[in-house]
């Protein structure tokens, strides 16, 4: 008679449990993610270096240094026209005999000229480029500074103070979205506000103390205004003559 089997001897030994990887596929299955990742970020490098290295530097010529030199120009004087609309407000109203709610309507002006600027920037780029912008604005603001400065009736200036808000609406568009592209964008962003805040500083002193201190008419301000204007166009045609519509379309295609 056989002897029975011991315990441990008892049938085959059960299979491993089939939710339970193999040491082997485990370690494949890491090599894998790791060769991914490796591959994900190799790919990824030289698209982030390109992308660095189109962006342009405020000082890397001195055609860039007197463009961007030209928009803290374009944004100082916003920032004075601006301002000096509401400081010169009380005189505006004494001189045609009206109330402030009828003079404030001037300030609704503007905004219409920005809105409509919203609608020309681009097809103004595509056609005539940067240059196009730095000449074409200023010469609405001139337009509305010559009309307000021989001082017509009064429902004239806020008609043609839609081309002030024409002006500053290409060259606030324009020039930020130039900046705003460019190496090291936050430092000059806020430089380039900075001019149109210093602008708003100083536009309301120098307006009000010609009136106050000088004697002047309130209108005779804006012969002011047509000087900083005619600056701009110079500069400007100068600092941007190179960058035509030809140019900025072969950039933006």
């Amino acid at each position: 008679m056989e002897s029975p089997l011991p315990k441990g001897e008892l049938g085959t030994s059960s299979p491993p449990s089939p939710t339970t990887p193999a040491p082997d596929s485990i370690d494949e299955e890491k090599a894998n993610v790791e060769r991914e990742a490796t591959s994900s970020v190799s790919t990824a490098q030289p698209h982030d270096q390109e992308s660095e290295v189109v962006r342009e530097r405020w000082n890397s010529s001195p055609t860039n240094v007197t463009r961007y030199l030209q928009t803290l120009l374009a944004f100082l004087v916003m920032g004075v026209s601006d301002a000096s609309l509401g400081a010169l407000l009380p005189y505006i109203e004494e001189y045609y005999s009206i109330n402030y709610t009828i003079v404030a309507c001037v300030f609704l002006s503007p905004f219409a000229g920005y809105t409509l600027s919203a609608f020309l920037i681009n097809k103004i780029h595509m056609r005539f480029g940067q240059v196009g912008i730095a000449v074409f604005a200023p010469i609405c603001k001139i337009i509305a500074y010559v009309i307000t400065s021989v001082h017509p009736p009064f429902p004239v200036i806020p008609v043609f103070f839609v081309l002030t808000g024409l002006g500053n609406g290409l060259e606030d568009g324009a020039w930020n979205a130039w900046v705003g592209n460019m190496e090291s964008a936050n430092e000059l962003m806020g430089i380039l506000h900075g001019a149109y805040g210093l602008g708003g500083a100083i536009g309301p002193l120098i307006s009000t103390a010609m009136v106050t201190k000088g004697g002047l008419h309130w209108y005779t301000w804006y012969y002011v205004m047509v000087g900083f204007s005619v600056l701009e166009i110079l500069l400007g045609y100068y600092a941007f003559r190179s960058a035509t519509g030809s140019v900025y379309r072969a950039k933006h295609p």
